[in-house]
């Protein structure tokens, strides 16, 4: 995955709604349609809008580079991206690299 493909993929998701979804998104046990059905009702995303996280997820997921997700998120200064958001991409770090 190019930088440009990276950037384009976590700009679709949104590094908050990754970490806060990621266990769904990367579990193969649950349909895309399921994942979808989840972040449209937590969400409130249009069905479009969760196609299209979904899709960047798994290539994110598929391509093995969610701890760059997980590391850009507790690196960010954003104000966007909340202390609780920066705790869930460290447990889930510690999780993918154990």
């Amino acid at each position: 995955m190019t930088n440009d493909q990276y950037t384009g993929a976590i700009n679709s998701i949104g590094k908050t709604c990754f970490v806060r979804f990621y266990d769904i998104l990367s579990d193969y046990k649950y349909s895309e349609l399921e994942v979808q059905g989840v972040l449209r009702y937590q969400m409130g995303y249009t069905q479009g809008s969760c196609r299209i996280r979904t899709s960047a997820s798994k290539k994110i997921i598929d391509e093995g580079v969610s701890d760059r997700v997980f590391r850009d998120v507790i690196a960010s200064r954003s104000p966007k991206v909340s202390q609780e958001t920066k705790l869930q991409a460290k447990f889930w770090l510690n999780q993918i690299s154990n």
